[in-house]
């Protein structure tokens, strides 16, 4: 099995892994000390973020035949289909010097099996293309996923540590979907 598998088949169970004792995306300086914390259980249970209420939404969320709203403040997305939502999920955005831009795009690409090789070689499963230019992705991350307290953010990416959420929002979101950040 690969490690790709593998890390696959823990996110859709729910299940963490910590390597080294430090997961995918956390600096040392992030970890914590031995002794002060207890590794109690390999199930991830992360609380969601705050929803929004629908009455802070932008109107194009509402008035747009499909359309993800991204927002940069509460680090929710939804997803709306003629109006009514869909799916919500917590999201991660562009660490400082890299932060995820406002505007409105479309999704022009879409790949299950994503990956970005540079500077480094990321997966990032489920991923959807919305900014042709730079290239931002809406995609799964194993690295927020492990450590959503001390995850410091992407390149510019929305990535999200919901494995199903993820796979739902790219079967349901066709290529042309808008993508509004806010």
């Amino acid at each position: 099995m690969t490690i790709r598998t593998a890390l696959r088949t823990l996110a859709v169970a729910g299940l963490t892994v910590v390597i080294g004792g430090i997961g995918t995306g956390a600096s040392r300086a992030a970890a914590p000390e031995l002794g002060k914390h207890e590794i109690t259980s390999a199930v991830g249970s992360q609380a969601a973020a705050p929803a929004a209420p629908a009455a802070e939404l932008p109107a194009i969320c509402k008035q747009k035949k499909n359309i993800v709203c991204a927002s940069l403040t509460d680090r929710t997305l939804r997803y709306f289909e003629n109006g009514e939502e869909k799916l919500t999920t917590p999201v991660i955005y562009g660490r400082p010097g890299y932060e995820t831009p406002k505007g409105t795009w479309q999704i022009t690409a879409k790949s299950p099996d994503q990956w970005w090789s540079y500077p480094y070689k990321v997966y990032m499963p489920w991923g959807m293309k919305f900014d042709p230019k730079i290239g931002f992705y809406i995609h799964y991350s194993s690295g927020f996923a492990l450590n959503s307290d001390t995850y410091i953010g992407s390149h510019g990416c929305i990535q999200t540590r919901d494995w199903e959420a993820t796979k739902k929002l790219y079967e349901q979101a066709p290529v042309g979907t808008t993508v509004h950040v806010y």
